[in-house]
Parts: C-alpha cells; sequence; structure tokens
C-alpha cells in the first residue's frame, strides 16, 4: 500500500499545506514499504480540503474502489487552524495527521475483505506519535 496526498487548498495555506504534507507522505511512504495489510487496499489518498469557505465541488469524499484497490478520501480540515499553524511544521503535520486518522476510520467502515484494518491503525497511530504527530 502507498499513500498519496494532495490538497484543495486557499491560496493562503496552500505552500505549508504542500510542505507539511510532503514531509508526511514521504515518512508514510517509507514505514509502509516494510508493512503489510493485504492485498486489497493498494492506494490510500487524502486529499485536504483547506478553504475557508465551502465552495461547491469541494464537499468531502469517502469511497473505497474494489476493482482499482483505492481508498480515497476528501476530509476538511480546520483552515483558521492550519493558517494559524503556518509557522509550525509540527503543528501542521498534527492537523493532517489527524485527518488521516480520521480517513481510516471512515475506511473501517467499509467492511473491506483481505485487509488488517485494526493493525493499520494501531501501527499508524504508533508511528505518528514516534514523529510526534499525535
Amino acid at each position: 500500500m502507498v499513500l498519496w496526498m494532495s490538497s484543495e487548498a486557499d491560496k493562503d495555506v496552500g505552500r505549508s499545506y504542500r510542505s507539511a504534507r510532503n514531509k508526511i507522505e514521504k515518512a508514510v511512504n517509507k514505514w509502509l514499504e516494510t508493512a503489510n495489510y493485504g492485498t486489497t487496499v493498494k492506494e490510500w489518498v487524502l486529499i485536504g480540503i483547506v478553504t475557508a469557505e465551502e465552495y461547491p465541488g469541494f464537499g468531502e469524499v469517502n469511497r473505497f474502489t474494489k476493482k482499482s484497490g483505492v481508498a480515497e478520501f476528501r476530509l476538511r480540515i480546520d483552515h483558521a487552524a492550519f493558517k494559524k499553524a503556518a509557522n509550525d511544521m509540527n503543528a501542521r503535520c498534527k492537523l493532517i495527521c489527524k485527518s488521516l486518522i480520521r480517513s481510516l476510520d471512515l475506511l473501517a467502515k467499509k467492511k473491506i475483505p483481505d485487509f488488517d484494518h485494526k493493525s493499520l491503525m494501531a501501527d499508524f497511530r504508533e508511528f505518528a506519535k514516534k514523529k510526534g504527530w499525535l
């Protein structure tokens, strides 16, 4: 499994989101290289929605496509909190990790065969704690 991240972000937080996202994505994918949580989920996608206002077309998404093995989440991240954390990489990483954990909570409700969700959630929480992101 690999993690892929992107955003739908306002200009005032786009750059700071991108730098935190890149840091998390790189670290998580390195960690996932040696992990095995089954064969069904191949890609874990988080697109953070970091906008001051809600715009049509930028609603939350929570879906799993069995054929491709993609678990896709478009989840809101508090814009004001993210903007306030613009100069604090650790605080930004914590906000993004909160969304990653929420995505895993949503994924648990999908009842996906050959997918060890409980281990992934426990392992990810431990990984994020070691990084100081929880």
